[in-house]
């Protein structure tokens, strides 16, 4: 009996280190950082991972996001981060834009509170949105303040929503 209660035990312990280390992986790295973000309003679905670089890399794209209004999959309402770039830029025309997988994360705030008619109503899913406020990180405008975090993302865009 004395050893079926160690064995149990043991395989509970070790059950527990397994399934804590599935978990730990799944939410840290590979498909466990994908979220949906917009571009122009299409929603994508990105891969995030926080880097070790500055804002003032010589290629940097910019990434909104929203904690005032946060999505997550338990929020399906909230906004969801938009991007002002992805990979082959717009279609044909006009020209393709410049892109690069690093991403200076931007916070945007709403003086009067998250729209009430949603993000791709208020027009939000779009950094043309964002930048038609005249807003910047230093300067608030159009009813928005802008946070510039200075922190730096690798964000892959790994497919359509």
């Amino acid at each position: 009996m004395r050893r079926f209660i160690v064995a149990m035990s043991l395989g509970a312990t070790l059950l527990m280190i397994a399934l804590g280390s599935v978990a730990f992986a799944a939410g840290t790295t590979g498909s466990g950082t994908d979220m949906p973000a917009y571009y122009d309003c299409e929603l994508f679905t990105v891969n995030f991972k926080q880097v070790a670089l500055d804002a003032s890399h010589s290629q940097i794209n910019t990434i909104y996001e929203f904690p005032q209004c946060p999505w997550s999959p338990t929020n399906p309402t909230g906004f969801k981060a938009v991007l002002d770039q992805i990979v082959g830029g717009e279609v044909e025309s006009p020209p393709k834009n410049g892109f690069n997988p690093l991403w200076q994360l931007v916070e945007v705030f709403f003086d009067s509170g998250c729209p009430s008619e949603g993000q791709v109503l208020s027009g939000f899913c779009s950094d043309n949105a964002v930048a038609e406020t005249g807003a910047t990180c230093t300067t608030p405008a159009g009813g928005i303040s802008l946070t510039c975090t200075g922190e730096v993302v690798r964000c892959a865009v790994v497919g359509k929503k």
